[in-house]
C-alpha cells in the first residue's frame, strides 16, 4: 500500500512539473513573438486560472470570466513592457489583482481586517476625546483602574462618540 502512495505522489509531481514546463514554454513563445496563435495558447492556459482566481475572491462566474478576458487583453497589449520575463506569472496576477480592486468586489478576509482597523480607530478616538493617555490602559499601569472607569462613564463615552471623527467608515 505504501508503495502505491509513493508512485501516486511521484506521478502527481511529474504531472505538475510537466504542466509548469508547458506553461513556461507557451509563455516564452508568446513573449518572443506575440501573435494571435501564441496568444491563443497563452489564453487557453491562463484564462481558467484567472477565472479560478476571481471566483476564489467572491466574483460571480460571469464577472470572473469578463475580468479574465480583460486581464488577458491587457497582457496582449502590454507584453512588450514586461521587464523580467521569468516573472510573467507574478505580473499577470498583479494585473488580475488590480482589475479586481477596480471592480470594487469585497473580499471577506479583507472585510474582517478592515472591520478590526475601524474598531481600533474608533477606540483610539474615544480614548483621545476622553483624554486618557494610551499607556494608562495597559495592564499593570498605576492609573489603569481610574482610566478604565473614565472610559466606562456613560456621559464621557457618549460625548466622545459624538465628537469622534467619522473618516474611518
Amino acid at each position: 500500500m505504501k508503495g502505491r502512495h509513493v508512485i501516486h505522489t511521484m506521478s502527481n509531481q511529474t504531472i505538475a512539473n510537466e504542466r509548469l514546463f508547458h506553461e513556461a514554454a507557451v509563455t516564452q513563445k508568446f513573449l518572443e513573438a506575440p501573435n494571435e496563435d501564441s496568444f491563443s495558447d497563452l489564453f487557453n492556459i491562463f484564462s481558467p486560472q484567472l477565472v479560478a482566481f476571481f471566483r476564489a475572491r467572491n466574483c460571480e462566474l460571469a464577472l470572473a470570466e469578463d475580468l479574465a478576458q480583460e486581464v488577458m487583453l491587457i497582457v496582449y497589449r502590454k507584453a512588450a513592457q514586461i521587464r523580467d520575463r521569468t516573472l510573467f506569472r507574478a505580473w499577470l496576477f498583479k494585473i488580475a489583482r488590480n482589475a479586481l480592486c477596480d471592480t470594487g468586489v469585497r473580499v471577506p478576509a479583507l472585510d474582517g481586517l478592515l472591520g478590526f482597523a475601524r474598531a481600533r480607530s474608533h477606540e483610539t478616538a474615544i480614548r483621545r476625546a476622553v483624554g486618557i493617555p494610551r499607556d494608562c490602559l495597559r495592564p499593570g499601569h498605576p492609573d489603569r483602574d481610574g482610566a478604565v472607569e473614565g472610559v466606562q462613564r456613560k456621559e464621557e463615552a457618549g460625548a466622545a462618540l459624538d465628537n469622534a471623527p467619522r473618516n474611518y467608515t
